[in-house]
């Protein structure tokens, strides 16, 4: 059946016609080919191959700690943005660029690109890092201050290395 997207459910968007999945209010869609996408299962398609499981990136633990990052990263700003505004500035920045590049990731289908993803994601965490050193050497903030963000973002690292390292290797296999 042919219909016309309605509203929003839980798992997805509600289409005339029946069927979930997720696309934009009012686009038109062809349930018969798209009938049983979820959150949880693979999108299927006449010649797809080396599909990439996705779901709700809020479900993903990478994102719970990315979250968790930014939200202590928020707490060290409010203390340093006087003393120190363009570190500061530029901590938020970089903290923020992980999340949601840990979000574009768990959205895109392709492990090439999920992988190019969680690298930049990884690389804002570093550079995070290595702002959060910073303010502690200009005696903005102490070591005390800033050890649970590093703690996070260390955890943050090894998180996204490891589903690197994952979807390469899934890559290679071809699965």
């Amino acid at each position: 059946a042919v219909g016309r997207v309605l509203r929003v459910t839980g798992g997805g968007w509600r289409v005339k016609g029946g069927g979930h999945f997720g696309i934009g209010v009012g686009a038109r869609v062809d349930c018969r080919r798209t009938a049983g996408i979820g959150a949880r299962s693979p999108i299927r398609w006449p010649g797809a191959r080396n599909h990439v499981r996705s779901m709700r990136f809020e479900k993903m633990r990478k994102w719970q700690a990315a979250e968790q990052f930014v939200a202590e990263v928020d707490g060290i700003v409010e203390l340093a943005r006087f003393a120190a505004p363009n570190p500061s500035d530029h901590l938020e920045r970089s903290a923020e660029s992980a999340l949601f590049n840990i979000a574009e990731g768990a959205g895109a289908y392709r492990p090439r690109v999920k992988i190019g993803c969680y690298e930049i994601a990884k690389k804002e965490v570093n550079e995070a890092r290595a702002v959060l050193r910073r303010l502690v050497l200009k005696r903005t903030v102490t070591d005390v201050q800033i050890q649970r963000a590093y703690d996070l973002a260390g955890v943050l690292i090894s998180m996204l290395t490891s589903a690197i390292l994952t979807l390469e290797k899934r890559a290679a296999t071809g699965r």
